[in-house]
């Protein structure tokens, strides 16, 4: 159902992706993506957060892989960074 009458293009969904294969599930979205990090530094990001699991290269290589399956239209992805 359309409530608010966007283009699917113009929506954005932002994760703080808990792992490399979330990137795989939210890249078959026809949206946006935007990736949401506390640091880039793996040791403080794991104090910030402790259920980190992963490291920033592991998710960075997901997302990377998500991106290569999207058109290219949907490539462009937003970084967050708190």
């Amino acid at each position: 159902r359309r409530m608010f009458s966007l283009a699917q293009s113009k929506i954005t969904v932002s994760t703080v992706a808990p792992n490399p294969s979330a990137f795989t599930t939210l890249g078959s979205s026809p949206a946006a993506l935007a990736w949401s990090v506390h640091a880039v530094d793996d040791s403080l990001r794991k104090e910030l957060v402790p259920t980190t699991k992963f490291s920033m290269e592991e998710l960075k290589e997901g997302l990377v892989e998500a991106l290569k399956s999207r058109s290219k239209k949907l490539r462009r992805t937003m970084l967050e960074v708190a």
